[in-house]
């Protein structure tokens, strides 16, 4: 509320900023121009237009450029180690102290030092927007409501790669955690790997696949121009993989009893011949666990004999 902190220079903005780092919340400001009323630039509320500029302007580059009327959105980092009395910034205060300094700020016989105090205040300012109005709107009829052009929550994320260095806003110390480095707690409870489940292995036999499914004429896992390869993956430690065709004849079987989590096939059956194209049945059978079966479909490639 406007007169909450001060009957003067404040006014009342329609959202707010969290620091994602700190989870704080953050001091905001937001501004307009005096000099166009007809862009609401002078009722103290954050209500941009849509106006970009004058038809002066545009015809001949030297008239008004409204810019919405120039509602800026400055939103202030917290600073508590600053450089000098006009750097420090505190944690969110509904813009009390930002309000007080501007107002102390002002233009003094100086011209330098009233620069250096200016320079100083807005260097908390971490980010600045000025947003404009969506030309398609349009204010309905007799509305009282100051925003009635927001017609639902906007959230933007603002995230910046920070170096690894210290950001903490309290003089450090030797007994600061971590020398105040950044410092971040985990937990993996929540994903840690279940042993000895025999319901959890059962619903793993769901992730088994024949990798890739369907196959034509050629895969990740080939090395060569005349090799042929597909993976069956997430299998358990131990386990029998039989290889049937559409006709129910055996092609190939594996046994499995390693930690390896794969098992590769070349695509050949027991005599060492490549399969023809078609479709075939895997089945895992995984002893004190369950029986997985899937369906896969190859389409092999020619031999290629360039080589030879």
């Amino acid at each position: 509320y406007s007169n909450y902190i001060s009957s003067t220079g404040m006014g009342w903005f329609p959202g707010y900023a969290i620091d994602m780092e700190t989870g704080e919340r953050l001091n905001i400001a937001f501004g307009e121009d005096s000099q166009f009323p007809s862009q609401n630039g002078r009722d103290m509320i954050w209500n941009p237009t849509s106006s970009y500029a004058d038809d002066i302007y545009y015809q001949t580059g030297t008239g008004n450029v409204y810019l919405g009327g120039k509602h800026f959105i400055w939103v202030f980092g917290h600073n508590l180690n600053p450089r000098n009395a006009y750097d420090l910034m505190p944690a969110y205060d509904y813009g009390e102290y930002i309000n007080r300094r501007l107002k102390e700020i002002q233009p003094v016989s100086n011209p330098i030092t009233y620069a250096a105090r200016m320079a100083g205040m807005w260097s908390n300012a971490m980010w600045v927007s000025i947003p404009m109005l969506n030309g398609q709107l349009i204010k309905p009829a007799n509305t009282t409501d100051p925003y009635w052009f927001i017609k639902s929550d906007v959230k933007i994320s603002i995230n910046i790669a920070n170096p690894y260095q210290q950001w903490s806003n309290i003089s450090i110390s030797s007994t600061a955690p971590n020398q105040g480095y950044p410092m971040y707690f985990f937990s993996l409870k929540d994903v840690s790997p279940t042993t000895n489940d025999n319901t959890t292995a059962k619903n793993s036999l769901d992730l088994i696949k024949v990798v890739p499914n369907p196959y034509y004429g050629y895969s990740a896992y080939e090395g060569s121009q005349i090799e042929n390869k597909v993976r069956i993956t997430n299998l358990p430690q131990k386990c029998t993989i039989s290889i049937f065709n559409a006709s129910g004849t055996l092609i190939r079987r594996f046994k499995k009893d390693s930690p390896v989590s794969y098992q590769d096939w070349d695509l050949k059956n027991e005599y060492n011949i490549s399969i023809a194209s078609g479709m075939y049945i895997v089945h895992i059978d995984a002893p004190g666990i369950g029986e997985k079966v899937i369906k896969w479909f190859g389409a092999l490639r020619p031999i290629d004999l360039n080589n030879f």
